[in-house]
């Protein structure tokens, strides 16, 4: 798809056209509409020409008395139908519902799940904003999940509140992972320059309290930071 400027009308060109770009077709000539004003009775007629696509345009050039009449909603959804995988709607709520946060940042992993999900709007699959923070705590990372449990965030009625102070926990706890992360790597280098790893018999771990990071054992013993790893 191109568009040029919000004033130009977008121009969907030839190629695959997967659900992500119908959405962006739908967006960029919804705000093309507001921005120029355009009555709803000429949204179509308008936007039919810009459809570069051989087989679109066969479509439109078949059907035109029918799709001109139609609402721009109304052309969405046929045009949905008709050039979309057949199940798109049941694949994309199955995504949604299949992802988590694994080694991601909480919010980086909201803000993927409600783009993914926005993609459903107007569908009944499309979550609401209860029924996405339910689904993006049911797949949060455990520590972080029993964090905001103690801090008892879940009482947050308000969906933007309750996102903002999950991504406040959730920096905590890449701080303080960060903060271990820099204390450990300067423990395993002063003492393997002090004693070599050959004689010492060095091997590396998981570290059970922070996984994101790996924990240096000398001779089976795991080295001692001056560091609370209460998380």
């Amino acid at each position: 798809m191109e568009q040029s400027a919000p004033t130009k009308v977008p121009v969907l060109t030839a190629g695959d056209i997967i659900l992500v770009v119908m959405h962006q077709y739908k967006n960029s000539f919804h705000n093309y509409f507001v921005h120029k004003k355009i009555p709803s009775d000429d949204q179509v007629p308008m936007i039919v020409g810009r459809l570069l696509d051989t087989h679109v345009a066969n479509w439109i050039n078949t059907n035109c008395v029918h799709i001109v009449d139609l609402s721009f909603t109304n052309f969405m959804t046929e045009f949905k139908t008709g050039y979309l995988d057949e199940g798109w709607e049941e694949d994309t709520h199955h995504n949604v519902l299949g992802m988590s946060q694994g080694m991601d940042s909480f919010w980086n992993y909201a803000v993927t799940l409600q783009a993914k999900n926005f993609l459903l709007h107007g569908t009944t699959s499309h979550l609401l904003d209860e029924q996405v923070c339910h689904q993006l705590g049911a797949s949060m990372e455990l520590r972080l999940l029993k964090k905001i449990s103690v801090e008892k965030v879940n009482k947050i009625i308000d969906f933007c509140k309750w996102l903002n102070e999950v991504k406040h926990f959730d920096d905590q706890l890449h701080d303080k992972c960060e903060e271990y992360e820099h204390i450990m790597k300067e423990s395993r280098e002063a003492n393997c320059c002090a004693n070599p790893v050959s004689e010492l018999n060095c091997h590396i771990v998981m570290h059970p309290l922070c996984p994101l990071f790996p924990m240096l054992l000398v001779k089976n013993v795991p080295l001692s930071f001056p560091w609370n790893t209460n998380f």
